[in-house]
């Protein structure tokens, strides 16, 4: 996997001021574990993804990229992964 960019460190940090500090301050003593994916090979959304949930407290665990669904959720369960963030291209949204 690629290493955070300037740019998507730039949004990561966009997107984690946006959310009020006592929400970051609860997910932080939630700890929750996360599974991170992306639907194709451009990771740099997941990149972001893996940042903002990384600093606000959470567990990461890697999906990967290209990620099948049926794969993510059976990682999920035997991660005991408490929800899975999926990066995916707009065009698919």
């Amino acid at each position: 996997m690629a290493d955070l960019s300037e740019e998507d460190t730039a949004m990561a940090a966009r997107h984690l001021a946006r959310v009020p500090e006592t929400d970051l301050a609860d997910l932080a003593r939630l700890a929750p574990r996360i599974v991170t994916a992306a639907t194709d090979v451009h990771e740099h959304g997941k990149l972001v993804l893996d940042e903002v949930l990384g600093q606000a407290g959470a567990t990461l665990i890697d999906g990967g990229t290209s990620a099948e669904p049926h794969m993510l959720a059976k990682l999920a369960l035997d991660e005991r992964a408490d929800a899975i963030a999926l990066s995916m291209p707009p065009a698919l949204w």
